[in-house]
């Protein structure tokens, strides 16, 4: 029904409702005539019998408040066959001007070439919250499902909840490209959820040590206790809420986080030597109590280099973009025989809502994990290559060497359900131990039985 106008005569209203429909039709041309509806990439459908350039496109999208009734509407007419949209973080932007993001268009320019018929739109969205990778794909697919990407770069932990929403394919239904050789064990486990892969893993990131040479004479102690002896302060986000360290420590251990029937649990004894090698490092000066107040990995990081540490245990990414000269990095110090570590990752997931499109999205995922790309990409951006094909390509023997032994002693953090859980109270429990001065075996009772309660 047309809208009424105040203060307009009777006689007038034939001409009203005539002059918004004139409105609407031009409203209507100009929004089939613009690259943008709204904000979000409109492409009109190519006419059969012509020639499509290769394209590549990007576009940022960060309010996901745009989506609007009318773009839901026009979504199935918009929707172009022959356009491959890939949603990616801002660190895989190509227009950044990085290195790592012109490596990234000259790749996709390429496989454009190959496929003329193809339109390759490049879409940056915020790693996390509102209007973030996982958001995005959440809102979409309720509000616009023909608008879904055909493929997303998520986090192991967002694959996890994009999987059991039904927002993304089983990758292993498609390609059988995570069956080759040279992946990393944790790049596989990242990889699957149940019995299917989800993604193809593109770069991953795991925690190390990095520390001066020429503060300890070229060389680290081997044990925990021999770096005890030497004093020296080790820097490490203690209050930071995934608790990195102690997950990790508690690992090496032996510890699990889930009991016989599968139900999450800490095991009291194991979580006490943890603890006491947290409270042996405190009373050697290793572990001072104001680590406690160091929650963000990139101000731990900042301090290692301002030089009020030289020893500190940082994720790898930081290390291999900063790269400083007086600086080695290496494996955790292993409490067993063996090293270990936690890893975190980034995996192309395939979306596309158009079956006829999804062979084309899958091919183009392949070959971003294809070995030399992803070497290129990852040296470039400063993360870790997921295979080891990839790594061996660097040139840099000073940190290949260590890198690949992290890589093949890299375990992914446990899924989410457990870490939301687990990883608050043993960051409290190291509290108590830094800052409380409470005993490791208290401290380990105490974590034991709130979980408990937790369960409860």
């Amino acid at each position: 029904m047309p809208r009424k106008l105040a203060g307009q005569q009777v006689g007038g209203r034939q001409w009203i409702r005539s002059g918004w429909a004139l409105v609407a039709v031009v409203m209507i041309l100009s929004l089939l005539g613009c690259d943008t509806l709204l904000g979000l990439p409109f492409q009109q459908q190519p006419n059969q019998n012509a020639t499509v350039t290769p394209k590549i496109t990007r576009t940022q999208v960060t309010d996901v408040t745009q989506l609007t009734p009318v773009e839901i509407t026009l979504t199935p007419e918009v929707n172009n066959r022959n356009e491959l949209v890939i949603w990616v973080p801002p660190m895989m932007d190509p227009e950044a001007g990085t290195p790592e993001g012109e490596i990234l268009k000259q790749y996709l320019a390429a496989f454009g070439e190959k496929h003329p018929d193809a339109i390759i739109t490049v879409r940056v969205k915020a790693r996390s919250g509102i209007a973030g990778l996982m958001d995005s794909l959440i809102s979409t697919s309720t509000a616009a499902p023909l608008a879904l990407p055909s493929l997303i770069m998520l986090t192991r932990r967002d694959l996890e909840q994009a999987a059991k929403r039904g927002l993304i394919l089983p990758m292993g239904d498609y390609s059988t490209m995570i069956n080759e050789l040279d992946w990393f064990q944790y790049a596989r486990v990242m990889s699957t959820i149940g019995d299917s892969s989800f993604g193809l893993p593109f770069s991953g990131n795991a925690l190390i040590m990095v520390y001066r040479p020429e503060a300890f004479e070229e060389t680290l102690p081997r044990s925990w206790s021999g770096l005890f002896e030497l004093g020296q302060p080790v820097y490490f986000a203690a209050a930071n809420p995934n608790a990195a360290l102690p997950m990790a420590l508690y690992q090496s251990l032996g510890g699990t986080f889930v009991d016989e029937a599968g139900k999450p649990a800490l095991d009291n004894e194991i979580l006490r030597q943890m603890l006491t090698i947290i409270d042996e490092g405190n009373s050697a000066g290793v572990f001072p109590s104001n680590l406690f107040d160091f929650s963000d990995p990139v101000v731990i990081w900042n301090e290692y280099l301002l030089g009020n540490t030289n020893i500190v245990v940082t994720w790898a990414n930081h290390f291999l973009t900063d790269l400083p000269e007086d600086s080695r990095a290496i494996p955790l110090i292993p409490l067993t025989d063996y090293h270990f570590t936690l890893a975190e990752g980034w995996l192309i997931a395939l979306a596309d809502p158009l079956p006829e499109r999804r062979a084309l999205a899958v091919e183009l995922a392949e070959s971003l994990v294809q070995v030399q790309f992803n070497s290129d990409w990852n040296r470039e951006a400063g993360y870790l290559p997921m295979r080891s094909g990839s790594l061996e390509l660097w040139e840099n023997a000073a940190v290949v060497e260590p890198m690949e032994l992290v890589s093949y002693s890299a375990s992914p953090y446990p899924t989410s359900e457990i870490s939301d859980l687990v990883a608050p109270i043993l960051v409290e429990a190291v509290g108590q131990v830094l800052v409380q001065g409470v005993s490791p075996a208290a401290a380990a009772e105490n974590a034991a039985a709130k979980l408990t309660n937790i369960e409860e």
